[in-house]
């Protein structure tokens, strides 16, 4: 008689290092792999049915074999939605989908394999966070009508499409210039009573922000191999 499937079971996925950027929950985000690790992770990846990967930014972009510990502990799981091979690299379109922390180190060769664990979702409802979202809102706004007029963006017309304020924390969060060593002390903060600060959730198909463009691979994206990395090709929510 066959035996039940063991839920206890902790998730493990591939892992891929991120330099000079953060992957949001709800977010797209173009990416260029080109390191022998995380063209393996990428590989092994699409070889799943769910093709999901673990995205975990590098503490210093310089390290080109970076370690476990040149890593954030609190990382996003993503969805390779789209994949185009060139010469020596894979170009993929990765979908956020939650906020996850690392568990364990199942390998580290070819390429990374963590077990994880899900964090748990934010409150972001009630009085307090109301305020707190009409202050976000109106600073970035304040921050947009800084920059020069190509880069600037109807905000109004780009959050109201999306349910909940944490997502739209995600989307300002990734069109602000802040360092990625800031963006992840914020990322992967915790309450004081130990839940998270920030989660995120998929909407369902057809729900808020469906039908958004996505970035085009032709903008380059964020590379994760030599040379500076980018980010040609804002993220959008979905």
């Amino acid at each position: 008689m066959n035996s039940a499937p063991d839920t206890t079971v902790t998730p493990r996925f591939p892992v891929f290092p991120l330099k000079n950027g953060v992957a949001f929950p709800n977010m797209m985000l173009p990416i260029t792999a080109g390191r022998p690790g995380s063209l393996a992770a990428v590989e092994a990846a699409l070889a799943t049915e769910d093709k999901q990967i673990a995205v975990f930014s590098q503490r210093d972009a310089s390290i080109e074999e970076p370690a476990t510990e040149d890593l954030y502990a609190v990382g996003t799981l993503c969805v390779i939605r789209r994949m185009q091979r060139r010469e020596g690299v894979i170009q993929i379109m990765l979908q956020g989908r939650r906020r996850i922390e690392r568990a364990e180190v199942v390998q580290t060769s070819p390429f990374p394999l963590f077990q994880v664990g899900y964090l748990p979702e934010p409150m972001d409802a009630g009085p307090e966070v109301e305020a707190l979202q009409r202050t976000m809102l109106d600073l970035a706004a304040r921050m947009l009508s800084l920059g020069p007029p190509q880069m600037q963006i109807d905000l109004e017309k780009m959050v109201a499409d999306l349910e909940r304020p944490i997502q739209q924390a995600y989307v300002l969060a990734s069109l602000t210039s802040i360092d990625v060593d800031k963006h992840n002390r914020l990322f992967g903060r915790k309450r004081p009573g130990g839940g998270a600060t920030s989660g995120g959730r998929l909407p369902q198909s057809g729900g808020a922000g469906a039908g958004r463009a996505e970035p085009d691979f032709q903008g380059g994206g964020i590379q994760d191999e030599q040379g500076p990395a980018r980010d040609d090709a804002a993220p959008t929510a979905q």
